[in-house]
């Protein structure tokens, strides 16, 4: 059982705590012999999902990733409810002077509620951010890629 590091788990608490009714619980990362054998996307990281818990029960999974921005990158994490479907997604650490609007929680909500089986396209149902292109199609495509990720474990029964 391997836990996030804990000040990746740290910058989780908050989100966790917001979108599920509970006090305790346990995140750890999900591991299983099935997952090799599925097609992932190449970017997605396996080692970067977990399964979140409370008294031994799940309630939900995260993923944590980072995407591109102009000139660097930002970390972001999407959590997910037991029938996998997005409950938030958050920008957790933006590093450039451009294109931070896409961590404003009015923008993100336009993800939650989605299934995995969901698809995003800027101008079409995800609003576009003047000043922000580069950052506003790059999260686009990091919940695009997660949540196909998420499907195909889904469907292969590994989630």
């Amino acid at each position: 059982v391997t836990a996030p590091p804990s000040n990746l788990e740290k910058k989780l608490r908050p989100l966790v705590l917001d979108n599920f009714s509970v006090q305790t619980y346990e995140i750890e990362e999900v591991k299983g012999p099935d997952a090799t054998r599925v097609n992932l996307p190449n970017s997605f990281r396996l080692s970067n999902l977990y399964k979140i818990e409370s008294s031994s029960k799940p309630i939900g999974f995260v993923y944590v990733g980072q995407g591109p921005s102009k000139t660097d990158v930002y970390d972001f994490a999407i959590l997910f409810d037991t029938n996998l479907t997005v409950k938030s997604v958050k920008v957790l650490q933006y590093r450039e002077d451009y294109g931070g609007e896409i961590a404003s929680k009015r923008w993100l909500k336009q993800f939650n509620g989605s299934a995995a089986d969901s698809e995003f396209v800027v101008g079409k149902n995800i609003a576009a951010i003047s000043g922000a292109t580069i950052s506003v199609r790059s999260m686009t495509e990091m919940v695009n890629l997660v949540l196909r990720a998420v499907n195909v474990l889904k469907l292969n029964d590994i989630l």
